[in-house]
């Protein structure tokens, strides 16, 4: 799905283009932003793929979080829709040198605001792994709450460790 821009005063959210692909293989050889079924390691190939991929989905929006002074990507995040519940899901990761800067709380609220205000969407939410605090502090400050604690939840594609998963939720109130 082609996503708009979402923007914040230090952040631009777009879609990602081809010629980003590498920028988002050097993401990616981050375990800690390993998601899913993603091969490892990455390779350039994979993230055209999955570019050109992500563009002809229906029911996701796909953001490169790019810092608006440098212009450099510092991240990822994604927006699943789930209409017939009338909810959706949020997704994030950023690079190493990007954390810890509030740019994930920033990116967060424009996804949050763009479900809530602009799709109507009633509810949204969050999964994390039970020991990525700063993702629980970022959920925190967007509204969310814990709604389900599973142990064993989360397979590591890397250390093929299994890890415990928290689930999250944040409902519209507007």
């Amino acid at each position: 799905m082609i996503s708009p821009k979402l923007e914040s005063e230090r952040l631009l959210l777009k879609n990602w283009e081809l010629k980003e692909a590498k920028e988002f293989v050097k993401l990616a050889k981050d375990p800690k932003l390993i998601f899913g079924d993603m091969p490892f390691p990455y390779l350039l190939e994979h993230a055209q793929f999955w570019i050109k991929k992500v563009l002809t989905l229906d029911d996701k929006y796909y953001f490169a979080i790019h810092e608006k002074t440098t212009k450099k990507i510092v991240g990822f995040c994604w927006i699943t829709i789930y209409l017939k519940k009338n909810e959706g899901l949020i997704a994030y990761g950023l690079g190493n040198e990007a954390r810890g800067k509030g740019y994930a709380t920033e990116a967060g609220r424009l996804m949050v605001n763009f479900v809530f205000k602009k799709l109507k969407l009633k509810k949204l939410l969050a999964e994390t792994k039970a020991d990525n605090f700063g993702s629980h502090k970022v959920l925190k400050k967007l509204g969310f709450k814990v709604i389900r604690k599973m142990k064993n939840g989360h397979r590591d594609v890397i250390t093929d460790e299994i890890q415990d998963q928290w689930f999250w939720e944040a409902k519209n109130f507007l």
